[in-house]
């Protein structure tokens, strides 16, 4: 009975211990399952933001803070790094320069402690351009993209060169620095052909082809931009090369081809981003004023007010005077200066380099203050056109200027690269050589080690040749002897062994005799032992088995069971059927240490002596 009560308490430990090790299995999967399902989330709206930049800013900044807020929570810093940098982004975009800043110094501070150089270089870049377009102060933004390129020096991130080498051009080309623009540029493309990055390839000739623009070098831009489109990939390149190249050709006087282009790429440049299609829609005005069109003009003036186009002052100052070209042009002078006067106030608050749109300011003004016979004022900006024009433009000599020393810095760089590459040739040339040399030196001293070696083991393999065959000489004598022992050994053992056969031969014969006792014997106990073994097979099958099956079928009740009351219930029912089970088996026990035949009857009355 203490066995039994032991073997029920086993049982009882043994099927908390299994519940117990199913629940932190659950436990664990739940976990992991919550844990993946938190990542995945935290990719989707990355992704989700990603997807709808240059496109859809409203979008964009939903999944952003949601990526934001969540990554908070769940403290995954890597996330939390690229929500502050797409939220910065998105307040540069909308022009809320000091949320950006904010972001900025946040995505900083972090990017420093996670030691991620390359997202820091990518934020440094924004600063710059947040101080360079929302901030004016391209002194300081200069100071950033300097720094930012400085730290893509120094960890050899080439992509991180390429875009701070581009951002420091497109500052010195704001101030008409056009020469060093080119300089920078072209050191850019070397790194890019290196990388053999595409995208940088199609950017960096664009922005060769727009400093050529600038000094309205047009058929010279025109190559750099069909390389350009070559290159491209993205859809934002996709539709500002185009738009360059349509310029080229407008400037050139082909507006036809220039209009085709427009038409051709416009509806994929209002897909791009709002930036995009105030480009277009701003060199529509400039081309429908080319051809003396103003209606068509004023029509897309009218778009590019709906565009919010004001909270870009750059592209807000070229429309008030694109405005003003449209309005002489349907001779209503006096709005057209008035336009002119409020690009006057623009400019003074928030532009100190804005040369271009300063000399057709003054420009228009000399119309606009002749038409009003203010004579005066008309001379006044008559002469401070002409004066910014020719410090600004004297376009013979500085084309000149610049198109023999980007020759010449080009002609440098291929040389400079074809010096590198037969340098790089020449190395490998003398590499190759020295190596062909050691090889020779090599299998020279290959073949003599052989030829020493060979005759080494020539003259070893003779001298054991020599001396086995004394051995085995000598061996050969020991083994005569040893063979002549060996046969009067033999003799002995055979006369040894005709003795056995002859005891053998008596027992055989003795055994016949009692053969046929011995194999009655023999089958009265297989029959017994057959008899034992049917009662055993009945025992398993009905006594022993119906246990185990109740038993089997209870514990499947019990796991499939969430009340406690009824699994109590089924447990006690177990106890009564392990109970029943051990008293069959004490059974079956007593019977087999009696040696008394297991007789299903008998075993019956035994369980209920029990």
């Amino acid at each position: 009975m203490k066995q039994t009560r032991f073997f029920t308490q086993k049982c009882f430990f043994g099927r908390v211990l299994f519940y117990n090790k199913i629940i932190f299995l659950v436990f664990c999967v739940s976990a992991f399952s919550i844990f993946s399902t938190s990542a995945q989330d935290l990719s989707t709206y990355y992704d989700s933001a990603q997807s709808y930049k240059n496109k859809d800013l409203e979008k964009q900044s939903f999944f952003t803070k949601k990526l934001l807020s969540e990554s908070q929570k769940q403290k995954n810093k890597e996330y939390l790094l690229k929500a502050y940098h797409l939220t910065a982004t998105i307040f540069y975009e909308k022009a809320n320069k000091d949320s950006a800043f904010f972001y900025i110094d946040k995505a900083l501070d972090l990017a420093e402690i996670m030691k991620n150089n390359e997202t820091k270089i990518e934020v440094l870049r924004l600063k710059g351009f947040i101080y360079k377009n929302r901030v004016y102060n391209k002194d300081s933004a200069l100071l950033f993209f300097q720094k930012a390129l400085q730290e893509s020096k120094r960890l050899d991130y080439k992509y991180g060169k390429i875009k701070n080498l581009e951002a420091i051009s497109f500052l010195l080309m704001d101030k008409g620095n056009y020469l060093d623009a080119t300089q920078l540029l072209l050191e850019a493309r070397e790194i890019a052909h290196e990388i053999k990055d595409k995208k940088a390839l199609s950017s960096i000739a664009n922005n060769i082809g727009h400093t050529y623009l600038q000094m309205y070098m047009y058929e010279k831009a025109l190559p750099f931009f069909n390389e350009a489109n070559r290159h491209r990939e993205d859809k934002t390149t996709a539709s500002i090369i185009p738009l360059n190249i349509a310029e080229c050709y407008y400037r050139t006087g082909n507006t036809k081809k220039a209009l085709l282009i427009l038409d051709k790429n416009t509806p994929l440049a209002l897909k791009t981003s709002l930036n995009m299609a105030i480009e277009y829609h701003l060199e529509y005005v400039n081309l429908f004023l080319e051809i003396e069109e103003p209606q068509k003009a004023l029509e897309k003036i009218k778009i590019l007010d709906s565009l919010l186009i004001d909270s870009k002052p750059q592209a807000y100052r070229n429309l008030l005077l694109l405005k003003a070209k449209t309005h002489l042009q349907l001779k209503d002078t006096l709005k057209a200066h008035n336009y002119v006067k409020e690009v006057e106030k623009k400019i003074s608050i928030e532009s100190n380099d804005d040369f271009i749109n300063r000399m057709t300011m003054h420009e228009l003004f000399s119309y606009t203050y002749m038409f009003l016979k203010d004579y005066k004022k008309a001379n006044y900006h008559s002469q401070k056109y002409i004066s910014i024009y020719k410090a600004t433009y004297n376009k013979e000599l500085q084309q000149n200027i610049y198109e023999s020393e980007v020759n010449q810095r080009m002609l440098l760089q291929e040389k400079e690269n074809e010096l590198q590459k037969l340098k790089y040739l020449t190395e490998i040339e003398k590499e190759q050589q020295n190596r062909k040399y050691f090889l020779i030196g090599l299998v020279s001293l290959l073949i003599i080690f052989i030829v020493i070696t060979r005759a080494y083991w020539i003259n070893k393999k003779y001298s054991i040749e020599l001396k086995n065959t004394n051995h085995k000489l000598s061996e050969s004598q020991s083994e005569v002897i040893q063979q002549n022992h060996i046969l009067h050994e033999q003799s002995e053992e055979l006369m040894r062994q005709s003795e056995e056969l002859k005891c053998s031969h008596e027992e055989v014969l003795a055994m016949n005799d009692n053969l046929e006792d011995v194999v009655k014997q023999r089958n009265q106990e297989v029959l017994e032992k057959n008899k034992m073994l049917e009662e055993y097979a009945f025992i398993n099958a009905h006594k022993l088995r119906a246990p185990v099956a109740r038993l089997l079928g209870i514990m499947q009740i019990i796991e499939l069971s969430k009340d406690t009351s009824e699994i109590e219930f089924y447990l006690q029912i177990c106890n009564k059927e392990i109970k029943d089970l051990d008293r069959i088996i004490w059974a079956i026990k007593e019977a087999i240490e009696e040696k008394t035949p297991l007789d299903r009857w008998e075993l019956e009355k035994r369980k209920e002596m029990k």
